[in-house]
């Protein structure tokens, strides 16, 4: 099996500018997401895509591969695609570069679905530790079948609960950890197509795969990590990683 891990990392997000290179522990998170990685795959294996001539530089120096792509690309998927077009890979993984608390669990739980167990999408999912966060927007859910290939994804309490429950893990519902692993051919169908009208009412990319009869396999693994969105998540993370 030949695989690329490819961090797409865009300088200007709009509820945290300059994402990429905001320090955690004395690090930019850029390069501690790259470290995660590297951590359960070879550096030759890794490739961070960005859109920013700082990011660049930054990544340059840790001695990591960089490669810039168009200002044009509107997706962290669309980064990715553009990517492994000049990549002569089986496997893409895309490992967001806002995930620094990344572990090698979730990374390989996602590639075996599709290295083995013949998905066309790898990705992963943890059980909610809490009502609250199940409760949450800012959580994406997914429901699995007995095979681990997943059925629906939302923003929403999915499935709905009319009573707050306690026991979250038992009622087949899951927090989405958002690292996706692909066959190429799959990505670069995929980023070559519109967005969906569902997709971009969810703001969730999966939701075009589906759309489009992809069969994506969800591994369960042990994992709470915080992924960057905002100021507070920063905080959350830089009190953590220490």
């Amino acid at each position: 099996m030949s695989l690329k891990i490819v961090i797409p990392a865009r300088y200007g997000s709009e509820r945290l500018p300059g994402k990429p290179l905001q320090e955690i522990s004395g690090r930019p998170m850029v390069l501690c997401v790259a470290d995660r990685a590297a951590a359960a795959y070879d550096r030759r294996d890794i490739v961070v895509a960005t859109d920013d001539q700082r990011i660049y530089d930054v990544v340059t120096e840790a001695n990591y591969e960089v490669m810039m792509t168009p200002n044009s690309l509107l997706t962290g998927s669309d980064r990715v695609g553009w990517v492994a077009k000049t990549l002569d890979v089986d496997f893409i993984v895309n490992l967001q570069g806002d995930e620094p608390m990344m572990t090698p669990e979730v990374l390989t739980s996602a590639i075996s679905m599709v290295e083995d167990r013949g998905f066309d999408i790898g990705t992963a999912a943890s059980q909610f530790s809490t009502f609250e966060e199940f409760a949450a927007d800012a959580s994406v859910k997914v429901t699995l079948a007995h095979d681990g290939a997943a059925i629906s994804f939302s923003r929403l309490g999915i499935p709905h609960s009319r009573v707050k429950v306690d026991l979250i893990g038992d009622i087949g519902a899951y927090r989405h950890i958002g690292v996706y692993a692909y066959r190429k051919d799959v990505l670069l169908d995929l980023v070559s197509r519109a967005p969906i009208g569902l997709e971009r009412f969810e703001s969730l990319e999966q939701l075009r795969a589906q759309y489009y009869g992809y069969r994506i396999g969800c591994g369960l693994v042990n994992y709470q990590g915080i992924s960057v969105d905002t100021q507070e998540d920063l905080d959350e993370v830089r009190k953590l990683l220490v």
